[in-house]
């Protein structure tokens, strides 16, 4: 019996509800946000990139978060790049 279950069981409330905590997955697989469905909102290809800001967020594709990075950059508090997706050998290393 873990420590937590011992002081549930001995307190006031009786046996109250202990949480169990869930099993940790421990491959070693990416877990991407983005898929094939998501488009760059500037030009409607693969979106690779999604940039989150106060005012919402954006998805881009390589080329077009690349010429806009510096600009983003300083406009967004995450930029998620899963451009390695792109290179299947990088993103097969990866996982």
């Amino acid at each position: 019996m873990s420590e937590r279950e011992e002081a549930m069981k001995n307190h006031p409330a009786g046996k109250g509800r202990v949480d169990v905590e869930e099993p940790v997955d421990e491959t070693n697989e990416p877990e991407w946000v983005m898929d094939a469905r998501d488009r760059c909102d500037a030009c409607g290809s693969q979106a690779y990139y999604l940039v989150k800001m106060i005012e919402g967020e954006l998805m881009f594709c390589r080329h077009h978060f690349l010429k806009n990075e510096d600009k983003l950059t300083k406009v967004s508090y995450e930029i998620i790049d899963e451009s390695i997706k792109l290179e299947p050998q990088k993103a097969e290393a990866h996982a």
